[in-house]
């Protein structure tokens, strides 16, 4: 593989993992901490998508068709735990091959992210079971910002239209998204779930 296909690699593998967050936000409401881990994605995602373009090329999509599903907020941060470890090996193999030192250091960047913030966080729930138990749907935004909410609330309740959602992320005075850029391939990831879901209904 050559540095380009390392980056589109890794935008694939965060578009499946922030596609997995989003629909466990949607099933079981803003249990925490999928959501702050959500706007990192994003950040990362369009971090991803800047760095492909300037190597002359357009972000691909990821297969959205088999993302896993948890049946319980307990299971929900086991399919995370999986996801983040499995992340974490992967940018530890394409960062021992890639060339390109700015493409190395987004990738370290991306792997501490899951080391460092991810991988804890959702070990901590797990290890408290009975807090896990405890859990509700209540939305709990607090630092994530009024226009996050927005997207989590409209998430959760199933609601959105998939054009309504990409105007709302494409407005031309949303330009920070709770501190995250949003570009087109997080809304097209965001749009392919709900698509998906409205199939369903």
């Amino acid at each position: 593989m050559n540095d380009n296909e390392f980056l589109q690699a890794a935008i694939k593998d965060e578009q499946i993992a922030f596609a997995t967050y989003a629909n466990i936000v949607q099933k079981f409401g803003d249990i925490k901490p999928f959501s702050a881990i959500m706007q990192t994605q994003l950040k990362f995602i369009q971090e991803l998508s800047y760095m492909i373009k300037k190597q002359g090329e357009e972000p691909q999509e990821a297969d959205l068709s088999d993302i896993e599903e948890a049946k319980s907020i307990e299971e929900a941060y086991e399919i995370a735990l999986v996801i983040e470890r499995k992340t974490i090996r992967f940018y530890e193999k394409m960062i021992s091959n890639v060339q390109n030192e700015e493409i190395k250091d987004l990738f370290y960047r991306l792997q501490a992210s899951s080391y460092n913030d991810n991988l804890p966080a959702f070990r901590k729930k797990l290890e408290k079971k009975d807090e896990i138990k405890s859990e509700n749907q209540e939305l709990n935004l607090g630092k994530n910002g009024e226009e996050f909410g927005q997207i989590l609330q409209k998430l959760i309740n199933k609601d959105i239209k998939p054009n309504d959602f990409l105007s709302f992320l494409n407005s031309s005075n949303l330009s920070l998204l709770g501190g995250v850029l949003v570009g087109g391939v997080a809304a097209s990831v965001i749009s392919q779930i709900i698509d998906d879901k409205n199939k369903d209904l």
